[in-house]
């Protein structure tokens, strides 16, 4: 099914997410250069924000930053999941010792959508994700980190609803291969997936199971193929150590 979304919603959420990528002041042409949306419109959309008191100008520098009021909106939703920044700050040592990007998934209908970015900032060009980003849960390893922790009623009712609504050149997906698949998945604790998406790159996915999440969350961390395949070991065991210290903190 196409998602119908509104192009000024899409665009004012892009920015508020890339002030919470970046977490500084930036200018009109940065925005509009590293979103690749037209100077125009974000410069009505950003002037309509400061006269709403959501962002702050800067005319000597010429910058723009949210303000406390910004702040303020939505952080009762997923309180408990984020652990008053708990679960951040996982994420982002996570990113300081692989120098990579990391990413927080969950299950948005039948995709798997990064709910949260952390980016490597020298390697953008080649791995560069932002939040709200869909991947195929099929076809995704946080995708299949996701699916691990569902039942198998829970699996085949999604697969049905894809099958059912899929386009004739998509092919069908069978249950039991997916359920071979998810079986080593939960055998060894992570999903692997290489060149799936973005072709020269790599990603490790680990089911993130919390107890009182909505729903299920997954954490990968993304590297070059090159690099993962020499490392991937190594790179798994400090996320298995990091996740299981994170989770124990909470039970």
């Amino acid at each position: 099914m196409t998602d119908r979304i509104v192009k000024s919603c899409d665009r004012t959420l892009l920015i508020l997410e890339y002030f919470d990528q970046v977490q500084r002041s930036v200018t009109l042409k940065e925005i509009s250069e590293q979103l690749n949306l037209p100077k125009s419109s974000c410069m009505m959309l950003l002037r309509s924000m400061t006269t709403l008191g959501y962002t702050h100008y800067d005319l000597r520098e010429r910058t723009y930053r949210p303000t406390a009021r910004l702040s303020l909106l939505g952080n009762w939703v997923g309180e408990d999941v984020f652990r008053n920044g708990s679960l951040i700050e996982l994420m982002h040592g996570l990113n300081r010792r692989s120098n990579e990007t990391v990413v927080l998934a969950s299950i948005n209908d039948d995709s798997s959508q990064y709910i949260r970015v952390v980016q490597d900032a020298e390697d953008q060009r080649m791995v560069y994700r932002k939040p709200g980003t869909k991947r195929s849960l099929f076809k995704s390893s946080t995708g299949h980190a996701l699916l691990a922790q569902l039942s198998e009623d829970e699996i085949s009712g999604i697969i049905k609803r894809v099958n059912a609504y899929r386009s004739p050149e998509d092919e069908v997906i069978r249950i039991d291969e997916v359920e071979g698949q998810l079986n080593v998945v939960r055998s060894k604790g992570y999903a692997y997936s290489s060149g799936w998406i973005t072709p020269g790159v790599s990603m490790i996915a680990m089911p993130l199971a919390l107890r009182d999440a909505d729903l299920p969350l997954a954490i990968g961390v993304a590297r070059r193929t090159r690099k993962m395949q020499q490392t991937h070991e190594e790179l798994y065991e400090f996320m298995r150590e990091s996740i299981a210290s994170f989770i124990s903190d909470y039970l």
